[in-house]
């Protein structure tokens, strides 16, 4: 670990969080299932040496008294949450929902990770982006390439996007998204 941040809480596990979803985004791309990119992470997560439960019951306590269930994706070494989101982009509402299970649980570290499409048209290949076609509607993709996401594109990807569906981006909204 190069760049190595103080006091930075459960910071192995964290690293080998995020390269075990690195390692099943490369493998599987985005935009499947939900239950399959889970089944893929908690091998990849047991392979690193992390304990991992899946579909965990958390309890939801207010002034001592049990009042829901949160049953997150899944639990890490029983100190980290991850939530796995497998759609176009992440709404205010997941991350709203998200903080709230985390901060009305005993748990003080989580992982809300998109799978997006988005991110296989930036990296994908030709037979990812045949994929993106059958699982989504164009306009679905356009939307995507509308409003891109901060940082993660690639400035040829993008052109080429924006060229094939002759989409018109204001240059602050495309230098914005473009990856550095």
């Amino acid at each position: 670990m190069k760049n190595k941040v103080e006091n930075f809480l459960y910071e192995k596990e964290s690293f080998k969080i995020r390269g075990a979803c690195f390692k099943v985004f490369n493998a599987l791309g985005g935009g499947i299932k939900e239950k399959i990119i889970v089944r893929a992470l908690i091998k990849e997560l047991i392979t690193e040496g992390m304990v991992v439960e899946n579909q965990k019951r958390i309890d939801i306590v207010y002034k001592n008294e049990k009042i829901g269930v949160y049953i997150p994706d899944l639990v890490v070494n029983d100190k980290i949450i991850i939530e796995i989101k497998s759609k176009p982009y992440l709404t205010k509402e997941d991350e709203k929902q998200f903080c709230g299970y985390l901060k009305n649980s005993r748990y003080k570290l989580g992982f809300l990770v998109i799978f997006s499409p988005s991110q296989v048209l930036n990296y994908g290949t030709w037979e990812d982006l045949k994929l993106i076609y059958k699982l989504y509607p164009e306009k679905e993709i356009k939307k995507i390439i509308k409003n891109p996401r901060r940082g993660v594109w690639f400035r040829k990807v993008l052109n080429f996007w924006t060229k094939i569906f002759n989409i018109k981006l204001k240059k602050e909204i495309f230098e914005k998204a473009i990856f550095r």
